[in-house]
């Protein structure tokens, strides 16, 4: 080991290097992802890595050399930045409950029914990033594969508490991500499912059409067939399809954001073959990397354009289409939107934190409805898909938002 440890420790250095940079090069955008998500979202992991080939260094001192000598600093200096990387992210419940500062305070105006906001930190631990892919399936139980249309794609699963529960649930409604070309319902969000299903809510996850076999706007048209299904059979499993709530990541986050905010518009084209139907709206929304702005007209991804990939694969129609905007969240935002937390990483190189920071702002300029926003440091693209310390912070506080939103509407229920 002595003599292979200067080898090993830079390669280890130029993983940390590249990981915690954004340099938005299109032929690195997502190489640097990958390298980032992992050395960022496992740091700690990392850091006994490093430490580990420091000792089975100083288990071979009879063949030290230099390079050896030099090997060894440059691996302790590793360790220590994974250290610091993982310390910082385990930080982020500071930024979530200052950020919820205002929130926490309305919540004070609900004694009576408290108990539910003190779900959102309870059912996992502090250290569960310890075991980052040890998800709990045993909270819920699953309704696979449920039909809401024809095609394959079509399925919904419905997650519910593995305790039956005496009142309606509330209902949160996932889509995934995959930049509308991939993805499956069963791989993402699940220590989110998990938080939830536990506090007794009811967790839908649906798969869609996907590009380049689909256009725009077939997947927002799939998740508004889904919220059909939803209002008009989500009773039999218990929930409440007055109360229903959107998340989802990148993709998802795009459609969810446009499931909140097109409610009852463009039935013609978003629901055409249920144009009779009006659909519950939408109660809160959290969309987590998303991308809000197809047009780019602010000229933010001018280094690393997306709009051919979107021209050629997702819209299939010239970016003169008012199909455009159609499929722009930040051009749907309006008075009477529901409350919004956004959540993006400081260092996302494929969907770029500037857009959801212009998102944020114009959400909250147009309305009076919140719009809260947590920028993450030093955190790259699809952070919360196991437990990580960034992502268990992040689902406390979606929960904990979920909860404000639920007591809102119980409270409503109580006093009307």
């Amino acid at each position: 080991m002595a003599n292979f440890i200067l080898f090993l420790s830079i390669i280890g250095w130029l993983l940390i290097f590249v990981a915690v940079r954004s340099y938005r090069a299109k032929p690195l955008v997502i190489f640097q992802f990958v390298i980032g998500w992992w050395v960022i979202e496992l740091a700690f992991f990392h850091m006994l890595l490093n430490i580990a080939i420091i000792l089975m260094a100083v288990g071979d001192l009879g063949h030290w050399t230099f390079n050896t000598i030099l090997g060894f600093a440059l691996s302790a200096y590793n360790a220590f930045q994974c250290w610091v990387i993982h310390t910082q992210a385990t930080q982020s419940k500071t930024l979530f409950e200052q950020g919820f500062s205002k929130l926490t305070a309305q919540n004070s105006q609900y004694p009576s029914i408290a108990h539910r906001l003190q779900l959102a930190y309870q059912g996992i631990s502090e250290n569960q990033w310890l075991k980052p892919f040890s998800y709990h399936a045993n909270f819920s139980k699953a309704h696979k594969n449920i039909p809401y249309g024809d095609d394959k794609r079509q399925r919904l699963t419905i997650y519910e508490p593995a305790e039956p529960c005496d009142t309606p649930m509330p209902i949160m409604l996932q889509i995934h991500g995959g930049g509308w070309t991939l993805g499956y319902s069963e791989r993402q969000a699940l220590p989110l499912r998990d938080k939830l299903t536990q506090a007794g809510w009811l967790f839908i996850a649906i798969d869609y059409r996907l590009s380049p076999e689909a256009k725009f706007p077939d997947h927002l048209v799939d998740c508004k067939k889904a919220l059909l299904w939803i209002q008009e059979n989500i009773e039999d499993y218990g929930g409440d399809p007055d109360f229903i709530l959107t998340t989802g990541g990148s993709a998802g986050a795009h459609l969810a954001s446009l499931l909140a905010l097109t409610h009852d518009q463009e039935k013609q084209l978003l629901q055409p073959d249920f144009t009779d139907k009006t659909l519950p709206s939408i109660k809160g929304c959290v969309p987590l990397y998303g991308v809000y702005d197809f047009l780019d007209e602010s000229g933010l991804r001018d280094r690393v354009p997306m709009k051919p990939f979107l021209e050629k694969t997702v819209m299939q129609t010239p970016p003169e289409d008012p199909l455009w905007e159609l499929a722009s969240p930040i051009k749907q935002l309006k008075q009477d939107r529901p409350p919004f937390m956004v959540i993006h990483g400081e260092l996302d190189t494929l969907a770029f934190v500037e857009e959801a920071r212009a998102f944020v702002q114009q959400a909250s300029a147009s309305s009076e409805s919140p719009c809260y926003y947590f920028e993450l440091p030093q955190t790259q693209h699809a952070f919360d898909l196991w437990y990580s310390p960034h992502a268990i912070a992040t689902i406390q506080a979606i929960h904990y938002f979920c909860e404000h939103l639920y007591t809102q509407y119980i409270h409503d229920q109580i006093t009307d």
